[in-house]
């Protein structure tokens, strides 16, 4: 069974001979990699030329800057296998990674399958592992009427620590690949996939070596934040209506979480990586304004540390001082 791994590349020239080689290195053969090199102002592109030479596994696709979404679902379009995994181009595989991986879903009538990974740092020393919290098949029925925990926990905000098959891939991406958001777009696929897999197997294995550096996107401000959790959601409301009736509930239950985490999130950036108190006024009041705000998030509790947010938002002078002063008040007040 081929498997199809895709990487997004935009000025990878660092890492990516170490993304690359971990593939070659793979205990198994029937795999291509597709490289997608998303407008890099590097060498990145040499790279993928020299190594697609090397292997006739290797393809690579040249575009200019569209961001990861479209690098992926290029990538996917390129691609060939019923297996489907992607790769950022500063991690790397576990040797018998696609090993277990083909022989798990060629075995199996599974859609989706989630294992774990390991936080490394710069030397590939594992920092850390991340499993799953379950283990063991769950349907999608289950996963909708008898589960208890919210969905989210069955996921996770990343697309690499699972295998679709290229019947889900293309169903997600279906819904997914006209979403341009710089944040969450990955944890929007892979909730997607989850939700709509009729079959999804939890292992507890270790196949993935995530790199930690402290200058990735998710460690600055993100001045779009807004406006990307607002298609997040949209797109999270818009997935409700791909589904039976029955499920409705669970999914309005899993849009008010994430638009609760959302504003977190939100105020958790702005607090961290600005220190500009008329920013932190604006944002606030766009955020109060914001249908995630009026429709899933105002007076939809009262607990206290809720109803005290929500008192704060409408004298936004006083939050953004408690945010510029004290970041750890954010989460004392809006932890979740």
């Amino acid at each position: 069974m081929m498997v199809s791994v895709i990487v997004p590349c935009y000025n990878s020239e660092i890492w990516l001979p170490n993304c690359i080689n971990s593939v070659l290195e793979q205990s198994y053969y029937n795999w291509e990699l597709i490289l997608i090199n998303d407008g890099s102002s590097d060498s990145t592109l040499d790279l993928c030329k020299t190594y697609s030479n090397l292997d006739t596994r290797i393809k690579f696709v040249d575009q200019t800057n569209q961001g990861v979404v479209v690098a992926r679902y290029n990538g996917f379009l390129a691609s060939s296998g019923k297996i489907i995994l992607f790769l950022d181009s500063d991690d790397k595989f576990k040797p018998q990674a696609f090993e277990l991986v083909a022989r798990v879903m060629d075995s199996n009538n599974y859609d989706l399958l989630r294992f774990g990974f390991d936080y490394c740092d710069h030397n590939w020393n594992s920092l850390r592992r991340n499993f799953p919290d379950i283990s063991g098949t769950v349907n999608q029925r289950k996963l909708m009427l008898e589960l208890e925990d919210p969905l989210k926990n069955y996921s996770s905000p990343s697309i690499w620590d699972k295998a679709y098959t290229r019947n889900l891939a293309e169903k997600v991406f279906s819904l997914t690949k006209d979403i341009r958001i710089r944040h969450s777009e990955d944890m929007l696929f892979s909730l997607t996939a989850l939700i709509l897999s009729q079959n999804t197997l939890f292992i507890q294995n270790s196949l993935y070596l995530y790199l930690q550096r402290p200058g990735s996107m998710i460690h600055s401000l993100n001045r779009t934040s807004i406006s990307d959790k607002e298609l997040y959601i949209k797109s999270l409301k818009k997935l409700t209506n791909e589904l039976p009736k029955g499920f409705r509930k669970r999914m309005d239950d899993l849009v008010n979480k994430e638009s609760n985490e959302a504003i977190v999130y939100i105020l958790a950036n702005a607090s961290l990586y600005s220190k500009n108190y008329i920013y932190l006024c604006q944002l606030i009041s766009s955020l109060r304004k914001s249908f995630i705000y009026q429709e899933h998030v105002f007076g939809k509790s009262w607990r206290l540390k809720y109803i005290f947010r929500d008192l704060l938002f409408y004298i936004p002078f006083i939050f953004s001082f408690l945010l510029l002063t004290r970041a750890f008040v954010l989460k004392k007040i809006l932890n979740n």
